[in-house]
């Protein structure tokens, strides 16, 4: 089923690669350019690792620290930030920001992006594909949370039932798909633009994390069931009321 009033912040679709040599980040900056445009904003992507010493002496005062950077990739977007790529070392991913649009747009654009990956840099195989899609579902305070998902927390009874904030994450496998197919479904609250309102989380990864093949076509059919599994977890966590407001 689609929805005309898609409450989809964030769309994401992730591949790590194996390789048998590795991009350099130099590589990356070529391909980079090859994208731009649509994609003429860069940031690099980077790894910070920090490391205390302990002397001889054992006192926390004589202690050392080192802080070390490591650069992972580059950050690319568009002008209006709708589209957002990394470009890593070990793999890329592709992110279609709100406002969204529909799977056949965000999955070709997505697969453009890691053709051009895939192409120059030639990885040996995919060992982790993963499609995440991040919804905020806007309510009323004071709301009912079951009156709009399925998946919330049980809450303590002969206590008030009002609730300001909740974080809540499910890890499930999808032993169906594979024994290396898993789904991480998280729900929580946040603040709305309205301050009448609150937002609803419904957060669903679903990926797979085993050596698939490094071509188009073993994506594509990957991505199709997350797709679908996808899917299917979202209409299993809302109720008809949450139907009716996004239908």
């Amino acid at each position: 089923m689609t929805y005309d009033k898609a409450p989809i912040t964030e769309a994401v679709i992730d591949l790590v690669f194996e390789f048998d040599t590795p991009p350099t980040i130099e590589a990356l900056g070529t391909l980079a350019d090859e994208l731009n445009p649509p994609f003429g904003h860069r940031q690099p992507i980077n790894q910070v690792a920090m490391a205390v010493a302990m002397p001889e002496s054992g006192l926390v005062a004589d202690a050392t620290q080192s802080t070390s950077f490591q650069q992972l990739g580059l950050r690319l977007s568009n002008s209006d930030l709708t589209r957002i790529t990394q470009l890593r070392v070990n793999g890329a991913n592709f992110s279609h920001m709100h406002p969204y649009t529909r799977w056949e747009t965000f999955s070709v654009e997505a697969i453009a992006v890691f053709d051009g990956y895939i192409k120059r840099f030639a990885p040996r195989a995919v060992s982790r594909l993963a499609l995440r899609y991040i919804n905020q579902i806007e309510v009323p305070q004071d709301s009912d949370l079951d009156d709009y998902l399925n998946v919330t927390p049980r809450l303590l009874q002969d206590l008030p039932q009002q609730v300001t904030g909740y974080f809540m994450q499910l890890q499930l496998p999808q032993e169906d798909l594979g024994s290396n197919w898993h789904a991480i479904v998280n729900t929580g609250i946040g603040p709305a633009v309205n301050p009448a309102n609150m937002n609803l989380l419904l957060d669903i990864d679903v990926y797979v994390q085993e050596s698939l093949p490094a071509t188009l076509e073993s994506i594509a059919a990957v991505l199709a069931k997350l797709r679908d599994r996808k899917n299917k977890i979202f209409e299993a966590a809302i109720t008809p009321k949450t139907r009716e407001m996004i239908r």
